[in-house]
C-alpha cells in the first residue's frame, strides 16, 4: 500500500478540456433523467450512448466527481434504488482501468482506512451476538467501503474537489426544488384545506420532497453547504459563483421548510463559521439575515410557531428524545465492552419506554453505537471522526478568496462541525452522505499539500 502519494497537479483553471468535461457530465445527467421516463428500447439506446460517452471521456476524473456530487445530494436513489451504488461500482472499475493504463498500481490509502475498516466490520458483524430479529444485510458494508474507496481515489486533486461541489450544487438545487414543489402542490391542490380542521397549525407542515425524512434531508444539506458557500464567496468563474449562490439560497430555503431542529441549528453553525472568515462579515451578515427574512415571509412555514411549541413544551419530541438518551445509558451497561449487537437499542428500548408507538433509535449516533457495539465500536467511530478533523486546517481564519483550497477548507471545516452536531442528534452510523464527507475531509489535507507543492515547483 502506498499512502497518499500522488503527483503534483496543475493549478485550477478552466481549460477547454474542462469545459468539455463539464458539458459531458451535464449531458450524462440529462440522459439519466430521460432514462426514467422512456421505453425499454430507448433505454437501451441511451445506455449505449452514455457508455460511449463514458468510455470516450473516462480520462477526465472531473466528470465522475461531478456526477458523484449530484447523485449524493439529489438522492436519485429514491427514484432508482441502487443507482448510486451502481455508479460508484462503475467508477471503481474505471479507476482500476486508469491505473492499469498508466501502470500506476498504487492506491491512495491512508490512516483513515484503518479505523473505518475495523469499525464497519465490527459494527455490522455484531448482529452475530445480537438478541434481535433484525435480518443481517451485508450489502451495506459493501456500499460504505466501496464509496470510501472510490471517493478517496477519485477526489485527489483540488480540481476534482471543485468538480464534486459543482455537481453537489446541482444536487442541492434538485433537492430544494423538490421540497418547494411539494409545498406548492400541498397548498394548491386543496389538500391543505381538507386537513386544516384536523391539525393544530397547517403552517407547521414539514416539506422534504422525495426524501424519506426531513431530518436526513437537512443533515445532508448542511454537510455540503459550507463548501458551496465557500465557492460562492471565492474568486472563481462568475457562472460557478452564481451557481453556488443559487444552491446556497435554495438549500437554506429547503432547510427552513423541513422545520428540522438539527438542520436549522446546523445552518446557523455553518453560517456563523463562514462569517468568521469573511472580510466583509457585517455586510454579508446583513445580506443573509435579509435573505432569511424574505424566505420566512415567502415560504409556507411557521418557524416561530415551531420554536414556540418547543419552548412551551407542546411538542413532546424533546422529552421523548431525552428519555431515549437516558434509556440508552441504561442499556449500555448490559454489555459495555462489545455491545449487545446491532439493533439491540431499537428492540430493547420498548421495555424501558413501553408507551412508544413503534421501535425507536436513540437519535444519537454515539449512544446507538455504544449500545450495539460497545466501547470498541464507539472508540473506532470516534477515531474515524478524529481523522476527518485532522485532514482539515484549523489554524487559518483569515482566508484569501482567491485561494480556492483555503476557501474549500474553511467551508468543509464549518460543515464538519455542523455534521458532528447532526451525528449527536440523529442515528447516522451507516449514512452514506456522511461517510463521503468524512472521507473528503480526511484526505483534503494531503490534497492541498500536493497542490501547494505543485505551485512551488512551478515558481522555483
Amino acid at each position: 500500500m502506498v499512502a497518499d502519494q500522488i503527483p503534483s497537479e496543475r493549478p485550477i483553471e478552466f481549460a477547454r478540456s474542462w469545459r468539455y468535461g463539464l458539458v459531458a457530465a451535464l449531458l450524462a445527467l440529462g440522459l439519466i433523467a430521460v432514462w426514467l421516463f422512456w421505453g425499454r428500447a430507448m433505454q437501451m439506446a441511451i445506455g449505449v450512448t452514455a457508455a460511449g460517452i463514458g468510455l470516450a471521456l473516462w480520462r477526465y476524473p472531473e466528470i465522475s466527481a461531478g456526477m458523484a456530487g449530484f447523485l449524493i445530494l439529489s438522492y436519485i436513489a429514491s427514484f432508482v434504488p441502487g443507482s448510486t451504488t451502481l455508479f460508484f461500482a462503475g467508477v471503481y472499475v474505471v479507476l482500476i482501468l486508469r491505473k492499469l493504463q498508466s501502470q500506476e498500481l498504487s492506491w491512495r490509502y491512508g490512516n483513515f482506512f484503518v479505523p473505518v475498516l475495523i469499525f464497519v466490520g465490527w459494527y455490522y458483524s455484531s448482529i452475530l451476538w445480537a438478541d434481535t430479529h433484525m435480518p443481517w444485510d451485508g450489502r451495506h458494508i459493501i456500499r460504505i467501503l466501496l464509496t470510501i474507496f472510490v471517493v478517496s481515489e477519485l477526489l485527489k486533486s483540488t480540481r476534482t474537489y471543485l468538480a464534486f461541489f459543482i455537481g453537489a450544487a446541482f444536487g442541492l438545487i434538485f433537492t430544494s426544488v423538490s421540497a418547494i414543489k411539494t409545498a406548492v402542490e400541498f397548498y394548491t391542490s386543496g389538500v391543505a384545506d381538507q386537513i386544516a380542521n384536523t391539525v393544530t397549525s397547517i403552517e407547521s407542515s414539514r416539506f422534504f420532497g422525495h426524501w424519506d425524512d426531513p431530518n436526513f434531508m437537512s443533515m445532508t444539506i448542511i454537510a455540503y453547504l459550507g463548501g458551496v458557500m465557500a465557492l460562492w464567496r471565492s474568486k472563481l468563474n462568475f457562472w460557478i459563483r452564481s451557481l453556488m449562490f443559487v444552491a446556497a439560497v435554495l438549500s437554506i430555503a429547503a432547510t427552513l421548510m423541513s422545520l428540522s431542529r438539527t438542520g436549522l441549528i446546523g445552518c446557523v453553525i455553518v453560517l456563523g463559521m463562514m462569517l468568521a472568515i469573511e472580510r466583509h462579515r457585517f455586510v454579508l451578515a446583513a445580506v443573509v439575515a435579509g435573505l432569511v427574512a424574505v424566505l420566512l415571509t415567502v415560504l409556507p412555514v411557521d418557524l416561530f410557531g415551531r420554536v414556540f411549541e418547543l419552548l412551551e413544551g407542546t411538542d413532546k419530541s424533546s422529552s421523548e428524545r431525552l428519555g431515549l438518551l437516558l434509556s440508552g445509558w441504561k442499556l449500555f451497561w448490559n454489555s459495555p465492552i462489545i455491545g449487545s449487537g446491532i439493533g439491540s437499542f431499537e428492540s430493547d428500548v420498548m421495555f424501558l419506554m413501553p408507551y412508544l408507538p413503534y421501535y425507536f433509535f436513540s437519535h444519537n449516533t454515539f449512544i446507538d453505537i455504544a449500545v450495539d457495539s460497545g466501547l470498541i465500536g464507539l472508540g473506532l467511530y470516534i477515531a474515524c471522526l478524529v481523522f476527518a478533523f485532522r485532514g482539515l486546517s484549523w489554524r487559518q481564519w483569515h482566508v484569501d478568496p482567491s485561494d480556492i483550497p483555503a476557501m474549500l477548507n474553511a467551508g468543509m471545516r464549518a460543515s464538519l462541525v455542523a455534521t458532528v452536531f447532526a451525528v449527536a442528534t440523529m442515528t447516522t452510523a451507516g449514512f452514506i452522505p456522511f461517510w463521503v464527507f468524512f472521507t473528503m475531509c480526511a484526505f483534503f489535507g494531503v490534497t492541498v499539500r500536493n497542490y501547494r507543492a505543485g505551485q512551488t515547483g512551478r515558481t522555483s
